[in-house]
């Protein structure tokens, strides 16, 4: 006989809804803030995705995969004719977006390397690095900045951008002890260093009236 179709229990739904996500609903006007794709966990997920003996098998996605966890700039133009052949992937064709997507990606790691080791520098150049004219630049770094995916501030009338982030009161304390630490440092080096001399010349004052 044909199995019937049953309904489940009200116990096994209930446990369902219990396991279930929360769900909530998103407020008119209020834009939702995007997830941090260059955060400490997701690229602790991309070197253990590295590290994966199946990657052997994919030798350009493991390339890839190395591009994007190492501190280095990705030049677009090289990138997307090395790796152009990606676009025939039946995942590219059904969606070609997904390659400006990957763009898009690859502009933002560019942003972040360049935070590491920038504390300032000129839009001109930034538009440079990344590979864009500095009105697109200056429109993709402001868009980056209101979803929280990198600290920037940008000097329009200057053409500067600083990504130095504000230091908190405690920070700020803290800075303050060191350099004061240092100076006292200092000082007691440079007192040292004047007993010394003054040892040196009076002791040569003393042989000098010896010989007399």
């Amino acid at each position: 006989s044909a199995p019937s179709s049953t309904t489940p229990a009200a116990p096994a739904a209930a446990d369902a809804e219990k396991e279930a996500p929360l769900k909530t609903k998103p407020v008119d006007g209020v834009k939702p803030p995007k997830a941090n794709i260059h955060s400490n966990a997701k690229l602790l997920m991309l070197r253990r995705f590295s590290q994966d003996k199946r990657m052997q098998q994919l030798p350009m996605l493991k390339e890839i995969v190395k591009q994007f966890i190492s501190m280095e700039l990705i030049a677009w133009p090289e990138f997307s004719s090395q790796y152009a052949g990606l676009q025939g992937l039946a995942v590219m064709r059904q969606k070609p977006e997904r390659w400006a997507q990957l763009k898009r990606r690859v502009t933002e790691h560019n942003v972040r390397v360049i935070c590491t080791y920038y504390s300032r520098i000129t839009l001109t150049r930034l538009a440079q690095l990344v590979h864009m004219s500095p009105s697109d630049a200056e429109d993709f770094l402001c868009e980056m900045i209101s979803d929280q995916l990198v600290f920037a501030r940008i000097n329009r009338p200057e053409g500067i951008v600083d990504f130095t982030k504000p230091r908190q009161v405690s920070q700020q304390l803290n800075h303050w002890n060191e350099g004061v630490g240092k100076v006292l440092s200092l000082f007691g080096a440079t007192c040292h260093l004047i007993t010394k001399e003054q040892m040196v010349h009076r002791a040569r004052k003393e042989e000098v009236k010896s010989k007399a």
